[in-house]
């Protein structure tokens, strides 16, 4: 399948009524088993080290985030759409545990599943293009949207439209 991008890379700009027009009319297509893919880091959950010590998890307003959050509020009306998240976050002890932990705590809480990555994993692109492989092939989905910061979380096809994000400001932005 091939992607079309909605928007040309987002940045830090007021977005337009239009523009949720669009995701509204793209996530309510007359299509069965329909999802939509979120990426975590730095699309869902804004971050950044702090101090070195760390990642310390600091959620932000930016209007990037409020711009994901308003289209994960759609998603959640909309009937029979499944929500997956995909995350580069690896599959370790305690790491699923605090990932639905700092989503559930933002009221990320309506979902169909998380994908994380196996351990000797490294490939980011490969990784995510073999799970939306997995939702269409294996679990008959198509995937209507995958928003993602990075090109590795949208590239590979499989969708049919992709929301890029432009990367949020660097840790020392953020830096007090």
């Amino acid at each position: 399948m091939s992607e079309k991008n909605i928007f040309n890379e987002l940045e830090y700009v007021d977005i337009e009524v239009d523009t949720f027009n669009e995701i509204y009319k793209v996530l309510n297509e007359d299509i069965k088993n329909k999802t939509i893919i979120f990426d975590i880091d730095q699309t869902l959950l804004l971050h950044s080290a702090k101090n070195g010590r760390g990642c310390v998890i600091q959620f932000f307003q930016t209007k990037i985030n409020t711009f994901v959050r308003q289209i994960y509020e759609i998603a959640i009306k909309v009937p029979n759409l499944h929500i997956y998240f995909i995350t580069a976050r690896h599959d370790t002890s305690g790491a699923r545990e605090r990932t639905e932990e700092e989503l559930n705590r933002l009221g990320y809480t309506k979902y169909d599943g998380i994908f994380f990555r196996k351990s000797g994993e490294r490939d980011n692109l490969k990784y995510k293009t073999d799970v939306r492989t997995k939702l269409e092939d294996e679990m008959n989905l198509i995937i209507l949207l995958n928003i993602g910061d990075k090109w590795s979380d949208i590239n590979g096809g499989h969708s049919k439209y992709i929301i890029k994000l432009s990367h949020v400001p660097s840790k020392n932005f953020w830096s007090n």
